[in-house]
């Protein structure tokens, strides 16, 4: 069995969580649900895991809501019994709703362990689905956890696997040029394939192996002669003649780049003909993108740290997955420390698996331990996809989950030893975009997304944008309508640290530096109209021969320190009415070499243990860099297993470097091999950002590049050790508000009355933000009353980490308004704060995970209308979906009373204890039937009731939940088992005034708790 070792970077958290559960049948209580809701208990006993009936071919499927790239599914099973019913189950990914058409992730093929992970290698789908096949069986999960991401819809180019010919070479302008990469369209730049004047004039492509072609790019000159490529055809198939299928036809040259579409025919040879005249045929670029896995290994360069004997790096990606090393198939270093191979891929993938094939000869141990690392560095310090733990088997695959990056390495770290890959494979995806991101995750400061100006009292129009991070700007896009370019005339863009729309300028149009850095800086400047610039008549013919509808600006290297910053602004020295910007891009990179303040020295920490009072965790925060033990004293733990030390930084920060000043005595390599973690768990479970693999220097400086999370955590892993720290640095940013989805999207909104239109409370949650009332994006106006209110339903109990609120720009309506979160229908929830900034468009409120399933926006105490352009929460869903426990607030009655000290209220006291000799739990006479009655002085809806009880005594109670004052209310549950610390029935929303527990002969309980919540009764 392959071993899974699906440990990547998980860049899109549990997909679960935001999925929807069903199930082929129901155990008593445990639905779909409790698989997905975040608790890890493996005993089945605590109510937490699914459960389906004793049935055949059970099944449990995931609703993603949407089709992912799916890296791995993991299982947790249940541990306190039963475990092996899990054997043979089927993990299936696809797009149909009915698991069986789906292709299989994997089978459980092990329980041994309660989490069971099984890499899906990137597969895609929209539902997951675990099933146990030809049997009767119940089927039990604890939780399924999903990794992975969206699909970039990009597939694989593999052009360059190929070998390429043509009918004719015009000089040295050989066919393999049209697959060397460049796409440079400017032909005398020397890039492009070009025949002699044939008839007909062909290029053909041999693929070595049959694919299914999606779609060929082709790029094309764009100089006097590009209309020469006007009727080419593409051909697919496998004849190398030039009568394949016809993929399409090439009858518009206007763009460099044309894509022609092949609907995944299946072919070895693609070829691209001029027919039916004598023709120059010219290529600049030809890739060719198929839909099935690619093993990019394949496209790559191989080096490794040295070779043994002739048993070069580039042996590990032959083809050849031989394990005996004598056959001389197998990549082999000497005895180096470290010992490392490294593949360079030549462009950026979005790597999904590593497929690594041990010898399997003798001495296969040595790989033990070996790093898989994936990134954009030359050297072996890029982020750890996985680490090799098991070499039974000869393959060994490692998920990756979609880890972006140029260079995939093997490296052994620590150790002097010998490194033999017989092969190594990679797939994956090619990264969508290489010329760097859009930045897309940030948000205008003023939000002035429709057409119009900012003006102030500097006699300035300006437009600006808040990356929220901080970047290396490198490129901007500015698209303007033809009728309204003139407003750009004299523009500049600034790029800063400072909201300040006086930031550095980095350019200015056309009043740029001179000629020569202006070509530096511009790559193109294109207009739609004749614009007067003030500048030579060469500059001018230079710069308005490009018509197009693009203003775009390249930033020379001469402003490298003026182009870094968190705010991008446009800028017109004169008073616009109008600003008009179609839209705006930015292409830069996240600085990850800026420092900043060090988050260490705010935060609080805690160690595993303390070998003396005089070493506490906080003296590795105190700011002391002395790393002589004997001057300054250090963290110091215990010989523990694991040894670790742990930062709470209060927030939740973007990490980009950790530095770690080690002790320099004779025990400094106790530090080697600690892992440092970041995550949002307060314990060591989260993510590992980097390994300490060298304690040469005191300073270690660690590169997470921007791991989110709350806790930083130093573990020396598998072995007793001391742990000591000197001083911890961290190095970040606070995240200006919480990521991740935006919940408010999945719930339902009403208001306190509709001002002018229809219900349109639900505008304030369409995901558009624009801030003016005209454009229909924001909500009626209410009346105007006391108090104006709107309310969000999340459905569900959520812990709001986040409030974002947009609003109309001219808006003071708000001050005052309250933010209040709970789980009541009503206004009087706890409140997260206060609206005191009505002026802004954009209100974000920390909440610090309050909990409940209601947001309210209220105006108390006076008369006011009230108006929102958005509503946007952030947080996670709440371990605990009860919430307040109703029954602490209603009256109890019961059938009778054995004695007074075991009363009906007994069952109200939050006292659980079942010793009736200790603490009196409620008893009944033996009745017919014996009754136990909870008012809660009005009707809610019941999500859930726990009962504790003495022994088995209640099993047969019916649980009823209604209006009447009777015990003839509907059932919601009848209790069949009991369970040592509680009983939990969920009654899924049932409504009624009254619960009650009835049963036949004597009754007796400890502990009733009711949770739910009021119905909806707003207009």
């Amino acid at each position: 069995m392959n071993q899974y070792n699906c440990l990547g970077f998980l860049s899109k958290g549990n997909l679960a969580r935001r999925g929807e559960a069903t199930q082929s049948s129901y155990w008593y209580f445990m639905h779909a649900g409790l698989a997905i809701d975040g608790i890890n208990h493996t005993d089945y006993n605590l109510n937490s895991c699914a459960h389906t009936e004793y049935e055949y071919k059970p099944w449990w499927r995931l609703d993603l809501k949407r089709r992912y790239k799916i890296g791995k599914v993991v299982i947790v099973n249940r541990m306190d019994c039963c475990s092996e019913r899990l054997l043979g189950a089927e993990v299936r990914v696809g797009n149909s709703g009915d698991h069986n058409k789906n292709p299989i992730c994997g089978k459980v093929t092990d329980v041994s362990e309660a989490t069971i992970t099984l890499c899906c290698n990137g597969m895609e789908g929209r539902y997951v689905s675990v099933v146990i096949p030809g049997k009767v069986q119940y089927l039990t999960l604890c939780e399924v956890e999903v990794y992975g991401y969206k699909p970039n819809n990009k597939k694989v180019n593999v052009a360059r696997l190929g070998e390429a010919t043509q009918s004719s070479d015009w000089v040295d302008r050989g066919a393999r040029l049209a697959i060397d990469g460049f796409k440079n369209t400017n032909y005398s730049h020397g890039s492009c394939a070009q025949t002699e004047k044939n008839n007909p004039a062909w290029w053909r492509l041999d693929l070595k192996d049959q694919y299914k072609v999606v779609t060929v790019l082709i790029v094309n000159r764009m100089d006097e002669h590009s209309k020469r490529l006007l009727g080419a055809e593409i051909h697919l198939g496998n004849s190398t003649d030039n009568n394949n299928t016809v993929c399409g036809t090439i009858t518009d040259v206007s763009k460099a780049s044309i894509t022609v579409s092949c609907k995944g025919i299946l072919g070895r040879y693609i070829t691209v003909v001029i027919p039916g005249r004598e023709e120059y045929l010219t290529l600049c670029e030809v890739e060719v993108y198929v839909e099935q896995k690619v093993n990019l290994a394949k496209l790559g360069e191989a080096t490794q740290s040295s070779d043994l004997d002739s048993q070069g790096a580039q042996l590990a990606i032959d083809g050849v997955k031989h394990t005996d090393n004598s056959q001389g198939s197998c990549s082999h270093t000497e005895n180096d420390n470290p010992a490392w191979w490294r593949l360079d891929l030549k462009v950026r993938y979005k790597v999904e698996t590593v497929v690594i094939r041990n010898r399997m000869d003798s001495h296969r141990e040595r790989l033990l331990g070996a790093e898989i690392r994936v990134g954009d560095s030359v050297n072996n310090n890029n982020p750890i996809c996985s680490t090799i733990t098991n070499i039974s088997q000869a393959n060994i695959t490692l998920c990756c989950n979609g880890m972006e990056g140029r260079y995939v390495s093997v490296v052994i770290p620590n150790r002097k030893e010998y490194l033999t890959l017989c092969e190594v494979e990679v797939f994956g995806d090619e990264y969508a975009d290489e010329k760097g991101a859009t930045v897309n995750d940030a948000e205008m400061t003023h939000l002035f997304i429709h057409p119009r100006a900012h003006n102030n009292n500097d006699n300035l129009t300006w437009w600006q944008l808040d990356l929220r991070k901080r970047y290396m700007v490198k490129s901007v896009i500015i698209a303007s309508s033809e009728s309204q370019s003139k407003s750009l005339m004299e523009f500049k863009i600034h790029v800063g640290d400072s909201a300040d729309i006086i930031s550095p300028v980095i350019f200015c149009f056309p009043n740029a530096p001179a000629a020569s850095n202006n070509l530096a800086l511009m790559a193109a400047i294109w207009s739609a109209t004749k614009i007067n610039l003030k500048k030579s008549s060469s500059e001018k013919e230079l710069l308005t021969a490009k018509a197009k509808l693009l203003l775009s600006t390249l930033l020379g290297t001469g402003y490298s320190r003026q182009r870094t910053g968190y705010y991008v602004g446009v800028v017109v020295p004169r008073s616009l009415e109008n600003l008009w910007l179609r839209e705006v891009k930015i292409y830069g990179e996240k600085r990850h070499d800026y420092k900043g303040v060090n988050i260490a020295r705010q935060g609080e920490a805690v160690q595993s243990s303390t070998y003396l009072s005089i070493y506490p965790a906080k003296l590795a925060i105190d700011g002391n860099i002395q790393t002589d033990f004997s001057i300054h004293p250090c963290t110091h733990t215990n010989n523990d297993n694991p040894a670790w030390w742990r930062l709470d930084l209060k927030a939740r920060y973007e990490v980009e470097f950790v530095v770690i000043w080690n002790r320099m005595d004779e025990h400094s390599e106790r530090l080697l091999g600690a892992e440092i973690r970041i995550g949002n768990s307060p314990d060591n479970t989260n993510p590992v950002c980097d390994r300490i693999t060298d304690i040469s220097q005191f300073t270690i400086t660690l590169y997470c590049k921007g791991v989110e999370g709350r806790y930083v955590s130093v573990i020396i892993p598998w072995r007793q050790e001391q742990l000591t720290l000197c001083e911890v640095e961290v190095y970040g940013e606070k995240l200006s508000y919480h990521t991740g989805v935006n919940v408010a999207r999945l719930g339902e909104a009403h208001q306190s009355s509709i001002g002018f239109s229809s219900d349109r409370a639900k505008v304030a949650i369409d995901g558009i933000k624009l801030t003016d009332e005209f454009i229909d994006s924001c909500t009626s106006l209410t009346n105007y009353e006391n108090p104006a209110w709107w309310r969000l339903d999340l459905k569900k109990r959520y812990r709001v980490q986040t409030l974002v609120i947009v609003t109309r720009k001219d808006n003071d309506r708000l001050i005052g308004a309250e933010i209040r979160i709970g789980d009541s229908a009503d206004n009087n929830n706890p409140m997260c704060g206060p609206i005191d900034k009505g002026t802004e468009a954009i209100i974000i409120l920390s909440c610090d995970g309050m909990a409940g399933r209601y947001v309210s926006v209220v105006i108390p105490w006076r008369e006011r209308h009230l108006q929102l352009c958005e509503v946007e929460v952030y947080g996670e869903e709440s371990r605990n979906q009860k919430g307040i426990n109703l029954a602490r607030s209603g009256e109890v009655r019961q059938s009778s009373t054995t004695s007074p000290e075991y009363g009906a209220e007994r069952a109200i006291d939050e006292n659980k204890d079942t010793n009736n000799y200790l603490q009196p739990c409620t008893q009944t006479k033996k009745d017919s039937p014996a009754w136990w009655r909870l008012d809660l002085m009005r009707t809610y809806r019941i999500g859930a009731i726990l009962i504790v009880s003495r022994g088995d005594r209640l099993i047969g109670a019916e649980i009823r939940v209604g209006d009447s004052l009777d015990d003839d209310n509907p059932i919601c549950a009848t209790i069949t088992e009991i369970f040592q610390d509680a009983t939990t029935v969920y009654c899924y929303g049932m409504e009624g005034r009254y619960v009650s527990v009835v049963i036949s002969g004597d009754l007796s309980l400890c502990e009733v708790e009711v949770y739910g919540h009021q119905p909806y009764t707003g207009q």
